[in-house]
């Protein structure tokens, strides 16, 4: 009974010491990231730190926590919270505050939330490659100063390493039930009966990195060289947009590559541009001979158009729309 005894003390002791040093890395290593962050021009603070979760859990929580970019751009919140179980350290829950302001630098905005949850789950080894991430969100609303507020039923949103390609990640977005903004519906109005919420809004690509996305990352991100669009739809009533392609980044950022634009319903589409004040008169009718030419022959009110990129222009079809952007436009 003695030698029994003995080893559920000297195990529990064991047990113990495992837990404070994943304990003690985990704070430690929140307060480095903070610290590298702030070695790089950020501003990167939290009012605390503390791990909780004994025995089987390691939860982290960061108080009151700021980050903010020197272009403008920052998030914060009144807390985050990471649990990770201790014999699985390598997959992260993550569970957020109801309220996150947001800085922009165009206009400041809180997001808001019935509950958020992501999900962060690494391949065990020393790189810690990126394996899954799940971002979740019930009834979030967007509310940006000067703009009005933005609401759906949820916000899911979803990346994986593709296997047998180190440096290849599918990304998913849906967003249920996005509601439109009131003062474009009124506005609207007589052209038909629009309701207030989208059906939903798709996004499905797939994206590859030029290296892939571990702890030696955070030196250097890696640029995408390809993006696959598969799919991605938005649909509001009747109107109906969805567009799917291929664009590639030459090592010079140079891109090339096609999207097929598609619209059901365009000239429905046109007249709520144009209610809407996004587009004047004369705009609406220029805009107008020029998408006739993408009309479908089987379906004239349905749009296929082709935007091609390549030799440094873009152009919509046959009709050349000037200098294409590069990648250092869209990725720092």
């Amino acid at each position: 009974m003695r030698i029994l005894t003995g080893l559920v003390i000297v195990l529990a002791g064991l047990w113990f010491a495992w837990w404070w040093i994943a304990a003690t890395a985990a704070e430690r290593g929140a307060a480095a990231i903070l610290q590298n962050l702030r070695a790089q021009g950020f501003e990167a603070e939290t009012a605390a730190i503390s791990v909780a979760g004994f025995p089987n859990r390691v939860d982290l929580t960061l108080d009151a926590p700021r980050i903010a970019r020197p272009d403008g751009w920052g998030w914060q919140s009144d807390f985050v919270q990471f649990f990770a179980l201790t014999y699985r350290p390598w997959h992260l829950i993550a569970a957020f505050a109801p309220v996150q302001q947001i800085a922009t630098p165009f206009a400041p905005a809180v997001l808001a939330f019935d509950k958020g949850q992501a999900s962060l789950v690494l391949v065990p080894g020393a790189d810690l490659a990126f394996d899954r991430f799940v971002l979740d969100l019930e009834n979030p609303a967007l509310t940006v100063e000067g703009e009005g507020e933005t609401r759906a039923a949820r916000a899911l949103i979803a990346a994986r390493r593709v296997e047998g390609a180190p440096a290849r990640y599918d990304l998913n977005l849906e967003i249920a039930e996005p509601a439109a903004d009131p003062r474009l519906v009124e506005a609207i109005s007589a052209l038909g009966s629009f309701p207030h919420h989208l059906k939903v809004l798709r996004l499905d690509l797939a994206v590859d990195l030029e290296a892939p996305l571990d702890r030696h990352a955070g030196a250097r991100p890696p640029r995408p060289v390809a993006l696959d669009l598969r799919a991605a739809s938005v649909e509001w009533g009747d109107l109906a947009l969805s567009a799917a392609g291929r664009v590639d980044a030459a090592p010079d950022g140079t891109l090339t590559g096609e999207i097929r634009l598609k619209v059901r319903n365009w000239r429905l589409a046109l007249g709520v541009v144009r209610a809407a004040g996004w587009i004047g008169e004369a705009g609406a009718r220029n805009t107008e001979r020029i998408l006739r030419l993408f009309a479908r022959p089987d379906d004239p009110e349905s749009l296929d158009i082709p935007l091609v990129l390549g030799e440094g222009q873009m152009a919509l079809g046959a009709i050349r729309l000037g200098a294409a952007p590069r990648l250092d436009d869209l990725w720092p």
